[in-house]
């Protein structure tokens, strides 16, 4: 049985040094992934695209979904949400890029903005076909044929203010492609990725839409979309670019360990090479044995690994993590403590350090998780958990009004208002002088009433 631990706080599910999170922010709830390797390897890919687009790296956010589709979308707010299943089923670095580039024009080129005024275009249109339909059926109730001439209307109506909305779509991805296209070649990377990405898709379709009209489609026919990019390569003078060994392996280190968590055992078992005592194999064989219960041979292998790789963050973070989720808490410290030290910049580390810190139950590491749990919610503020985790250890350490703000703060990310209201208050009744604490609640307190 794999190691899973419940917080249900805040909708987690931790899943060693992989953090399932459950959103309710969209219109379905989304598993988002959360895992510092894994986060820190797509960053790399979409700064410098990016940058080529004009859109500041700090306001895009970029989200790993828990769904085996080959997809990836946007939202509103600068939001990039990428499939696992577009990683795992992904055979190049280039086919991720290719992807984020498409996905960025759509921001760029603010899509978003003209879908909606689209949609409601559309729902116009099926409006006023009702309408339409049901005058004429009011108007002839003793005749069958002129009934069913009604349906025939509204039926009609909404499939011509659907085409329409979805004709617009078109035109949108197509903006995307050629937007992609310029961003690839700005950052010196050939669209071959983007290429056999599409040539997938075009496979999925194949198998999925074969009685399905072209004009339906929400996205332009691929063969359209192949052609495009096809004569860009044909082109470009940065076709044959290749990406180097290290960001190969990297890339690769990624697919691994999302197969090795989120695959059935026997699958991981047949992608992992045993006659092969790479990085990658041992890695995601480390990953394998704790998943089916062999901690031992699991912290052997990332134990021999980091004596291998000792400035590799990441092995440490797995090892502090296995160790942890194995209830030996105090141990867990010393390698969530290296791997914050090689990246400092990094707040899940910090988190998973803390975390340790706070449950190792002894009052000199309380003030170091403390630390450690502030520098997150400065590096990365929207995250709810930092902020849960902090109010653990302010409580702890007998700091109760510090505690209570910092759960306000938890509830305020995470949209409950009035637990967010409750937890302010609070924090103000155990304040006996004027602290930036005391000011702070009572801007939220200001805050929640005001937009009451």
């Amino acid at each position: 049985m794999a190691k899973l631990s419940f917080l249900i706080f805040f909708n987690l599910i931790v899943f060693s040094s992989i953090t399932i999170t459950h959103s309710f922010s969209y219109a379905q709830n989304l598993n988002l992934i959360r895992d510092s390797e894994i986060e820190n390897t797509i960053r790399g890919y979409s700064s410098p695209l990016l940058k080529a687009a004009g859109l500041p790296d700090s306001s895009v956010r970029i989200h790993i979904v828990n769904d085996n589709n080959i997809n990836a979308f946007v939202t509103n707010g600068l939001n990039i949400f990428i499939n696992t299943g577009l990683i795992i089923n992904s055979d190049s670095i280039g086919e991720i890029t290719g992807v984020i580039a498409h996905e960025i024009g759509h921001l760029e080129g603010a899509h978003l903005a003209r879908s909606k005024e689209a949609i409601r275009n559309a729902e116009n249109e099926i409006i006023l076909a009702q309408i339409l339909g049901a005058l004429t059926a009011i108007g002839s109730q003793n005749s069958k044929s002129t009934g069913n001439a009604a349906s025939a209307i509204i039926l009609a109506g909404s499939a011509t203010a659907q085409n329409r909305f979805l004709r617009y779509n078109r035109s949108q991805e197509q903006a995307a492609d050629q937007a992609a296209l310029k961003y690839l070649d700005n950052t010196k990377q050939s669209a071959n990725g983007l290429l056999a990405i599409l040539k997938k898709l075009q496979k999925q379709e194949a198998i999925n839409s074969i009685s399905q009209n072209p004009i339906s489609r929400t996205h332009p026919v691929t063969q359209e979309r192949i052609r495009l990019v096809s004569k860009h390569i044909e082109t470009s003078i940065n076709s044959n670019n290749q990406h180097s060994p290290s960001e190969i392996l990297k890339y690769e280190r990624m697919k691994y360990k999302l197969k090795s968590f989120l695959s059935p055992p026997g699958e991981v078992i047949k992608f992992i090479d045993i006659k092969k005592n790479n990085l990658l194999n041992r890695y995601a064989k480390a990953i394998l044995t704790f998943r089916t219960s062999d901690t031992e041979l699991s912290l052997s292998i990332l134990n021999d690994l980091i004596f291998d790789y000792p400035d590799d963050p990441w092995i440490h973070e797995l090892l502090g993590q296995f160790l942890f989720e194995s209830g030996l808490v105090t141990q867990a410290i010393t390698p969530y403590r290296q791997a914050v030290s090689i990246k400092p910049k990094e707040p899940l580390l910090r988190l998973g350090l803390a975390r340790a810190q706070i449950e190792s139950g002894k009052k000199e590491n309380l003030s170091e998780a403390i630390k450690n749990l502030k520098i997150a919610t400065h590096l990365e503020k929207s995250y709810a958990p930092y902020w849960y985790f902090l109010a653990i250890a302010f409580g702890k350490s007998g700091y109760f009004a510090e505690a209570e703000l910092a759960l306000a703060e938890s509830a305020l990310l995470r949209g409950q208002i009035q637990k967010a209201l409750h937890h302010a208050q609070k924090s103000l009744e155990n304040i006996e002088t004027d602290l930036p604490v005391k000011r702070r609640a009572q801007d939220i307190i200001n805050l929640l009433e005001n937009n009451n």
